[in-house]
């Protein structure tokens, strides 16, 4: 994509009342337009972060056996009545008539019409357990919208049922029992913090940390060995171990280590999140207990809701006598996204990880319009890597160069391509890891082949 001919829409000041800097950066990087309070429009460059994230909660529900559905936003009134939750919802809940006179709500959530599309629709029993999800729009009627995007009017969001015809069944498919270790990457000098690891999808409630004994039976070396890489369980890294570089660690190997060890270089990093116990402020109550207050976001959820709305829709399907057992399980995608550029970001912009990242490469193309060779160079490797299927930004704009290099790092593209006259009399050109901050000259003749290794190993 050229820059010419897409809408970059960055911004160089906001408003002051923006208070988290997922807000901000979302705005300043032309991800988001504020429309009113609550209320935002996806530009394009938001609109690509978007479409991946929906892309990867689909394939992990399809790999599950989730059937997708899609769901009317606008619901009819009566089946909230009939639930009790038309009333109990509070104000929060959008209520709407229409021309004549009847009642409906804009969807916070589905489980009323899906219940209702469970007995209507399937009648035999050998189709459960089922499960069903829908990716789209939600609305709530916030009293105070804040933060951008995670706190709004309307969100988007991944919300899935399941329908079982025994609690066994309602059980296995709530939790994780697939997987039976999963390795938990903190800095040595940092603790891990129980509560959030048992949040995590990947982790099973209560948390169970195996001894010296448990680890030598199943990875079959001495604990004091292990270490990240080609470890035999999925790996979930802090976020203060994911940025250290040339460290050491256990080889995996009985009495070997490895050194100058390089997240993404060496290790495929695919689970990051906040694992280490911090007190922001702590004080002590009557019976001098030590509470620590932490700070958090809320972007899923997963809730055994039993025969709490199936009995319901029972009620209203004759001849189906039999309630079944239903489960919920919540992703708040827009507030995914957030999240992420809350802990993912340093002071010139966002840091994408390369999964979700709206471009995979940058090309800033120094005096363009001055150097034929600038312009050939660029030219040829901005089509051998777009030939590869790699979502290139190639940033053709007539201005100063500062102003290229400020909106890129603000974007987060994580692989940048410097081309200009000087290196170019050296036949090399310059390459820049956005995450890690490094630079380094390579072969321009052999640029798209550097970055397609770097692409399949990041």
């Amino acid at each position: 994509m050229r820059t010419n001919q897409y809408y970059l829409a960055t911004l160089r000041e906001i408003s002051s009342d923006t208070e988290n800097i997922s807000h901000q950066l979302m705005l300043r990087s032309g991800m988001i337009y504020k429309v009113g309070s609550g209320l935002y429009s996806w530009l394009p460059t938001g609109l690509r972060v978007l479409k991946k994230i929906k892309n990867i909660i689909r394939n992990e529900m399809n790999k599950i056996g989730a059937i997708e559905t899609l769901a009317p936003i606008i619901h009819p009134a009566e089946l909230w009545e009939k639930s009790g939750r038309y009333t109990t919802y509070g104000q929060e809940l959008f209520k709407l008539i229409d021309r004549r006179n009847k009642k409906f709500i804009l969807s916070p959530t589905n489980e009323e019409l899906i219940t209702q599309m469970i007995y209507h629709k399937i009648h035999n029993h050998k189709k459960f357990p089922i499960h069903f999800y829908q990716i789209s729009s939600k609305f709530r009627d916030e009293i105070r919208p804040r933060f951008g995007i995670i706190r709004a009017k309307e969100f988007i969001m991944k919300d899935s049922y399941s329908f079982h015809t025994n609690q066994r069944s309602l059980e296995i498919h709530s939790s994780n029992k697939d997987i039976p270790y999963v390795g938990l990457a903190l800095r040595e000098d940092h603790m891990l913090d129980v509560n959030k690891a048992e949040e995590l999808y990947l982790v099973q409630k209560p948390l169970k940390i195996l001894n010296n004994n448990e680890i030598k039976a199943y990875f079959k070396i001495h604990v004091n060995y292990l270490g990240p890489i080609n470890l035999k369980c999925p790996l979930i890294i802090d976020y203060y171990a994911v940025i250290m570089k040339n460290f050491i660690s256990g080889a995996n190997i009985d009495n070997k280590y490895f050194f100058g060890i390089n997240w993404y270089r060496d290790i495929f990093v695919k689970y990051v999140a906040d694992l280490r116990y911090t007190a922001n402020q702590n004080i002590k109550n009557k019976n001098k207990d030590t509470h620590a207050y932490l700070k958090s976001i809320e972007i899923g959820h997963i809730f055994q809701l039993g025969t709490q709305y199936s009995k319901i829709a029972s009620n209203m399907k004759k001849n189906y006598h039999e309630c079944l057992l239903m489960g919920c399980y919540g992703i708040g995608v827009s507030r995914l996204i957030a999240a992420y550029i809350e802990q993912h970001h340093d002071s010139n912009g966002i840091l994408w990880h390369q999964e979700i990242t709206p471009f995979h490469v940058a090309i800033i193309p120094i005096c363009i319009y001055k150097s034929e060779k600038v312009k050939k160079t660029s030219e040829k490797i901005y089509h051998q890597l777009c030939n590869h299927n790699v979502e290139v930004l190639f940033d053709d704009r007539l201005i100063n160069p500062g102003i290229m290099f400020t909106d890129i790092e603000l974007i987060g593209i994580p692989h940048i391509l410097i081309i200009s006259e000087n290196n170019l009399k050296n036949a090399t050109i310059e390459y820049k890891n956005r995450i890690t901050g490094h630079i380094s000259k390579i072969d321009a003749h052999h640029a798209a082949d550097y970055v397609l290794k770097i692409l399949k190993n990041f």
